[in-house]
């Protein structure tokens, strides 16, 4: 989630007076259910309980990144946003304490933000928000029996309407505002409108300006209602004073929001919502083409790639997710994160056999049940190819993704048994080549047998689908060799999105010992064995490299080497961070197979860390093209450390980290775009 051509990320203010419990729930439900990039300021204007203060430093000491300002006295509403609008730097969004957000609230805020040019603010609807209220106008309804606030946000976002819809005003209980808004009309006016109607007067401003305010009809946050205030009639009282200035002030407002509460588009969206909480499924509600992306239930950059994707698609399309486990399948709908559906089969499936009924039938009933309007099958590993057979009978338009090679062989990364690239062309020797246990078993005779048989079933299903993707042209190279009839379909190159926020030039002049780091998942296809040689060649020459290591590895990797330093496994989230805390020149990636996309290169790259790479596949291809690394055999040890010895010299490593420095990289809306264009050519 980017916050428009906005460098700083959008800045969440909320201001606390009194009401602990709600400003607890209010808190831990925008830390669950946001989005990176974003800063989270929380503001108590002296509050009278004590609990509060009690509340918000045993939250401050739980997240680091919420900023906690207490005032040292009670400065009003109005003034305390206006201490936050001026502390941030990009845009703000105002979060009532007595509110709770859904999943994703903040990205489609965002997106609904820089839909259009000149927006000043935007609102989402509500639970109770008067005239933004959902599903009856300007009352406080409660939630379905049943349903929570995320299950609500989805219907909500199933119903929304296919744009942002205009208002005379938002309304403070959630108020996205945009910075070039707040330059232009300056803050809150606190001395006229201290406790209500600030944002009122805000967005009539805005409208004399020429700016608009919008609605996002597909986000949903839940509102309490006034806890702040110690009850409804408190804030009546206040909020007569302000509208009477108001109403003086413009004396259009009145007749603005009467047309508002009328509106069209947000009539026929309640409707569609009275219709789907009193029919789970009609088919008129049907308003945004649904995808469904099939993957395995495993873990790896294509699982994160493929959430990334999904989120940034929320807008134009309801996406769902389908995780497929051997033995059961899981169901999610991403805008809402919520498991909607789970198969249990009796049987745990064998990825050597053809897929068989029970799951075929439960494949249908998702795409019939949901109303799929196109799927996208983005891993074979936790289905078989027969999948495609079955989605042919729908008539609904198929995907089909490649982000390593097991549909040329159950290898994954097509190396043989003595660890040695194959390229998918079984090497003479004799012996079985490694399968990962969880997904494949023990496979027997597959090298020279199996493998011919599996790649027959490949190439009878694999031609039924309607176009194909993978993330570079030597990937597409490969598999066209083995699969011929894909030359004549539609097959793209979409390179893996990824946004560079948290990341930083985190690289240093080589020093001594010079430190180099290998990072990922640390198994024997990313070269393990080459790196234990390495630990070995430096041991015995004096230890000129320090080696650090981070990530999962393998119980047979041994790293009990002097100057290897091990920090452990690390979240995506955190790499980042730890990466500049290792403080490495470069970065090594030994792999042993020719990668398809490479998020470890990505990544090195994001940090500024030049690489030394294997010459092999696609990280020899975008070396080669990009520059920013030097490349060297997979086979010969000894090049690889004759390579780090000459990396130590500062010219070099000024020249290699020059050119990472220039490198530039598709961010996730870029690919989110470019997936968009290919689902809506195949749906029209």
């Amino acid at each position: 989630m980017k916050a428009g051509p906005y460098q700083p990320p959008p800045c969440i203010i909320v201001p606390v007076y009194n009401a602990p419990c709600e400003t607890e729930a209010c808190l831990r439900a925008v830390i669950r259910e946001t989005h990176p990039p974003y800063r989270l300021l929380v503001l108590d204007d002296a509050s009278s309980d004590p609990a509060v203060a009690a509340v918000l430093s045993t939250l401050e000491k739980e997240y680091p990144t919420l900023e906690l300002h207490r005032q040292p006295y009670n400065l009003g509403f109005a003034a305390n946003v206006n201490y936050g609008m001026a502390l941030a730097k990009g845009d703000v969004v105002l979060l009532n304490s007595d509110t709770i957000v859904s999943d994703a609230w903040l990205d489609k805020l965002v997106a609904c933000a820089y839909s259009r040019s000149g927006v000043a603010t935007v609102t989402p609807l509500s639970n109770g928000a008067g005239a933004f209220s959902v599903p009856e106008n300007n009352i406080v309804n409660s939630l379905p029996q049943g349903l929570g606030v995320n299950a609500m946000a989805a219907v909500v976002t199933r119903a929304s309407a296919p744009l942002p819809v205009t208002a005379p005003t938002g309304n403070g209980f959630c108020l996205y505002i945009r910075r070039d808004a707040l330059q232009r009309l300056g803050l809150f006016d606190a001395e006229t409108f201290p406790h209500v109607c600030e944002e009122n007067d805000f967005s009539q401003r805005a409208l004399a300006a020429g700016l608009v305010n919008l609605v996002d009809s597909s986000c949903y946050v839940y509102h309490t209602r006034s806890a702040s205030f110690g009850g409804e009639q408190v804030k009546a009282e206040k909020m007569a004073a302000a509208r009477a200035v108001i109403d003086q002030r413009y004396p259009n407002y009145k007749k603005q929001v009467t047309t508002f509460l009328r509106n069209p588009e947000l009539e026929t969206c309640r409707k569609r919502l009275r219709n789907i909480l009193g029919n789970p499924e009609p088919a008129h509600s049907k308003i945004r083409p649904r995808v469904l992306s099939v993957i395995h239930a495993g873990g790896g950059g294509m699982v994160h790639t493929n959430r990334d994707l999904m989120r940034a698609l929320i807008g134009s399309f309801d996406t769902y997710e389908l995780r497929c486990d051997l033995s059961d399948w899981r169901l999610t709908q991403v805008s809402s994160g919520l498991m909607t559906a789970q198969w249990r089969f009796g049987t745990p499936w064998r990825p050597t056999e053809a897929v068989d009924a029970p799951r075929r039938m439960a494949l249908q009933a998702i795409v019939k049940i949901l109303g799929i309007d196109l799927i996208h099958v983005r891993s074979l590993i936790g289905v078989g190819p027969e999948i495609f057979t079955s989605l042919k009978r729908t008539g609904i338009p198929v995907v089909c993704s490649f982000h390593d090679f097991t549909a040329i062989c159950p290898t994954i990364q097509l190396i043989d048994e003595k660890l040695r690239y194959c390229g998918g062309h079984c090497t003479p020797s004799k012996g079985d080549c490694r399968v990962v246990k969880r997904w494949f078993g023990n496979i027997r005779d597959l090298k020279h047998q199996g493998v011919y048989q599996w790649r027959e079933r490949m190439a009878a299903n694999l031609p039924l689908a309607n176009a194909f993707v993978t993330t570079a042209e030597s990937t597409r190279d490969l598999l066209i060799e083995h699969f011929p009839a894909l030359a004549e379909r539609s097959f793209l190159v979409i390179e893996h999105g990824r946004d560079r926020e948290g990341y930083e030039d985190s690289a240093v002049p080589p020093q001594s010992p010079l430190k180099v780091v290998a990072f990922g998942a640390l198994n024997y296809s990313k070269g393990t064995q080459l790196l234990e040689t390495l630990f070995k060649t430096n041991a015995q020459s004096g230890g000129d490299v320090e080696f650090h290591l981070l990530g999962g590895m393998s119980n047979s990797f041994r790293t009990d080497f002097p100057h290897v330093i091990c920090h452990g496994a690390y979240e995506r989230e955190t790499l980042p961070r730890q990466l500049r805390q290792i403080e490495a020149s470069y970065a090594l990636i030994c792999s042993i197979w020719p990668e398809t996309y490479c998020h470890t290169l990505t990544e090195a790259w994001m940090a500024g860390l030049p690489v030394l790479a294997s010459d092999i596949g696609v990280l020899a291809e975008r070396i080669t093209q990009q520059g920013g690394g030097r490349l060297v055999d997979p086979q010969r040890p000894d090049l690889w450390f004759e390579a780090l010895r000459e990396l130590r010299n500062a010219g070099t490593w000024r020249t290699l980290h020059g050119q990472v420095k220039k490198l530039r990289f598709p961010g996730v809306k870029t690919m989110a775009q470019q997936y968009e264009e290919l689902y809506r050519e195949l749906l029209t």
